[in-house]
């Protein structure tokens, strides 16, 4: 299978089984950061079935509807799930889903900014900034770079064009 990018740019531990890229470890802690809505969404859920409030509340910009900051993370999620399924035996829907994870990370951390950018606007008190300014304001710094991070990084763009061969033309070519 030819690549669509130059392999001699990378070692031989950058390659798994397959051969194929491996997503390197600041790609695939982006990816978990991306889906932090969801333990986020956990976590206010968990606290309010014990019966006790949560500061984690007061950054869900949906105010009492906290589902709606999970809408960030879906995207991001989708890529957590094709990157889980990146094997030969990985179904036609993960590999549309990794050939296009650029574009659903970027989204993921676009909405994600835009989110944290209406909270700032939103619930800035016009006084000394609370902790939940200050977090908000780091998860947006976060984000950012995040999204400069899957925009400009090469490696990122070569992992995404690359995704293990089908077990059936493993197998074939085994044969021949």
């Amino acid at each position: 299978m030819a690549k669509t990018y130059d392999i001699k740019r990378y070692s031989g531990w950058s390659f798994d089984d397959y051969y194929c890229l491996k997503p390197p470890a600041p790609l695939i802690l982006s990816i978990i950061f991306l889906c932090r809505s969801f333990l986020l969404v956990g976590t206010v859920m968990l606290t309010s079935l014990k019966g006790t409030t949560s500061d984690l509340a007061s950054l869900l910009s949906g105010g009492e509807h906290p589902t709606s900051l999970a809408a960030t993370g879906v995207p991001a999620l989708l890529v957590l799930y094709a990157l889980v399924r990146r094997t030969p035996r990985g179904s036609r829907f993960a590999r549309w889903i990794w050939k296009r994870g650029r574009v659903f990370l970027a989204s993921s951390a676009v909405m994600a900014i835009a989110a944290s950018s209406l909270f700032l606007y939103s619930y800035g008190n016009g006084g000394a900034p609370s902790q939940s300014d200050l977090l908000a304001v780091s998860l947006l710094v976060i984000d950012l770079y995040i999204l400069a991070y899957l925009l400009f990084s090469r490696r990122v763009r070569d992992t995404f064009s690359d995704f293990p061969p089908p077990l059936e033309t493993i197998e074939g070519s085994r044969a021949h």
